[in-house]
């Protein structure tokens, strides 16, 4: 197959050249279905990158979008595409600049091109976008370290739209993931500290309670870090320790994280012990606890915290 789809390229080459604006379309998008199949690093796309790049400066949006799908899926190999990429990222039409940014990582996993571009995207472009900037961010881990600043300044600059800040929120977090027990270096050290700060300083800022507790479980929802978590994350307690009474005196919730908080505060228990064990104290006290599991799951986050002394 990897070679009947090879013998298909100087056809769909010379569609990209055709005069009519839907057969270049098309021909763009037969490419990138192309570079999906699971031949498709056999067969040599990088050949396509010139003519694709000279579609990226089509007159008719469309093409343009397909060329900038259709470079996404060739992935590094349209790395000659960048500056053509780059530059779409300004773009008039909305749907061309959304689909440069989204090409962007898969062409340059690295980030090396990529982050400083997107970066410039998350500081002036649509809130929109920037959402989807976040996203793609992610796609690149902790060679998104360049965009930390940046991603930060989101985190509480659109307060008439929250969709972009919590994508920052995701998206640092993202960055700042590290597992010890199977990664022996740790490519975040150095902005880890920083991040876990910034957001746990929003989701203590935050006036809207929805966003403020957002902003809280992204920091253990879903299990980014098994790292010990510093004197950065106090700003987030008080609203931790209140969201855990909260969610205490309700009934087992599959949509409420009531066990990733647990876990959370017996991380953080060794910077504020004291704050920690007077609620845990507090919570098992009260006869209108849920009996079922939150009972048991305070039990443990005491002996945790007790342990700890020993």
């Amino acid at each position: 197959m990897g070679r009947r789809r090879a013998a298909a390229l100087p056809g769909l080459l010379a569609a990209l050249k055709s005069g009519n604006p839907d057969a270049r379309s098309s021909a763009a998008d037969a490419l990138a279905d192309m570079a999906q199949y699971a031949d498709g690093p056999a067969v040599p796309l990088e050949q396509a990158v010139p003519a694709l790049r000279q579609a990226l400066k089509d007159e008719h949006y469309a093409v343009r979008v397909s060329a900038c799908y259709a470079l996404q899926h060739i992935g590094p190999r349209a790395a000659p595409a960048l500056p053509e990429l780059v530059a779409a990222l300004d773009d008039g039409e909305w749907a061309v600049a959304e689909a440069a940014v989204q090409a962007l990582a898969d062409v340059d996993p690295a980030g090396t091109t990529a982050v400083p571009a997107l970066v410039k995207v998350l500081e002036h472009s649509p809130h929109e976008l920037r959402e989807i900037t976040c996203q793609e961010l992610a796609q690149l881990g902790p060679d998104a370290k360049g965009a930390v600043p940046a991603l930060i300044k989101l985190l509480d600059a659109d307060k008439n739209d929250w969709f972009a800040g919590n994508a920052a929120a995701a998206t640092l977090m993202t960055i700042a993931a590290y597992d010890a027990r199977t990664t022996p270096d740790d490519p975040a050290a150095d902005v880890r500290p920083q991040i876990i700060a910034a957001i746990a300083r929003s989701a203590a800022t935050q006036t809207a309670p929805f966003v403020k507790t957002d902003r809280l479980t992204t920091l253990f929802v879903p299990r980014r870090l098994t790292c010990p978590l510093g004197p950065e994350v106090l700003p987030a307690l008080p609203h931790a320790l209140e969201t855990l009474k909260s969610w205490m005196h309700q009934p087992p919730n599959p949509w409420v994280p009531r066990q990733g908080l647990v876990e959370f505060l017996a991380a953080v228990g060794p910077q504020a012990k004291p704050e920690v064990l007077a609620a845990v104290n507090e919570l098992l006290a009260d006869k209108t606890v849920d009996q079922t599991q939150g009972v048991k799951q305070l039990e443990k986050l005491l002996q945790q915290l007790q342990g700890d002394e020993t």
